[in-house]
C-alpha cells in the first residue's frame, strides 16, 4: 500500500490504487459465517453449546442481538501458501466474493489482527467457555424461556473479563425481557 505521507492516510488518487487485501490474514476465505436465530429458550442455548463442542466452531454475538455460528475451515479455492484465491477474477469465482467490497471489509475489522489483545468492535467471539460465562448471566422460566438478559455492555464486559481473568464472576446486572 503506497501511503501519501507518514500519517497513514491516502490521497484520493492513491486510495484508488491500493490493494485492500494486502497484508490481510484472509478471514473471509478461512471461515464460514452462518447466521443463526437469536436464542430465546434454554434448548436454543443448549444447541449452541453442542455446536461449540465441535472442533473449529465459534459463535458470534453481535451488538444488535444477532447471532452467527462460524466454521473455521479454508475455502477449497483458497491457496494457504500465497494467501490468495485460486479463482479470483475468473468466471468460477463465487458471486458472493465478486460483489464483496474489500474497501469496507467486515472480516478485516473483526478478525484480522491480534484478537488476544484487541476486541472486535461490534461482535463478541464465543468459544464454549465464554458461552458458559454468558449463560451464568441469563435466567429462564420453568418452561425454559429466557426471562432476563443482561444487555450488551454487561455481556461485553463479562466476556472481556473472562478473556483476561477466568476466575472472576460475571456481573449480575440483569433486566427483565418485555
Amino acid at each position: 500500500m503506497s501511503l501519501e505521507s507518514g500519517n497513514g492516510r491516502l490521497s484520493f488518487f492513491k486510495h484508488d490504487l491500493t490493494q485492500p487485501c494486502e497484508g490481510c490474514s484472509a478471514p473471509c476465505c478461512t471461515m464460514l459465517v452462518l447466521p443463526h436465530p437469536a436464542p430465546v429458550r434454554w434448548m436454543d442455548f443448549d444447541f449452541l453449546r453442542y455446536s461449540l463442542g465441535f472442533p473449529g466452531m465459534e459463535a458470534l454475538l453481535y451488538e444488535d442481538g444477532r447471532w452467527s455460528l462460524v466454521v473455521h475451515r479454508e475455502c477449497s479455492n483458497f491457496d494457504a501458501r500465497t494467501r490468495r484465491c485460486n479463482v479470483h477474477g475468473t468466471p468460477e469465482q463465487p458471486r458472493t466474493c465478486v460483489y464483496y467490497s474489500p474497501h469496507h471489509c467486515w472480516y478485516k475489522r473483526n478478525f484480522n489482527g491480534d484478537q488476544k489483545h484487541v476486541a472486535p468492535p461490534d461482535v463478541l467471539r464465543l468459544d464454549l467457555a465464554k458461552l458458559d460465562r454468558l449463560l451464568q448471566m441469563i435466567e429462564f422460566d420453568p418452561e425454559g424461556l429466557m426471562v432476563s438478559w443482561p444487555g450488551w455492555p454487561a455481556v461485553r464486559d463479562a466476556i472481556a473479563q473472562s478473556s483476561t481473568n477466568g476466575a472472576q464472576q460475571p456481573q449480575q446486572t440483569q433486566r427483565a425481557l418485555p
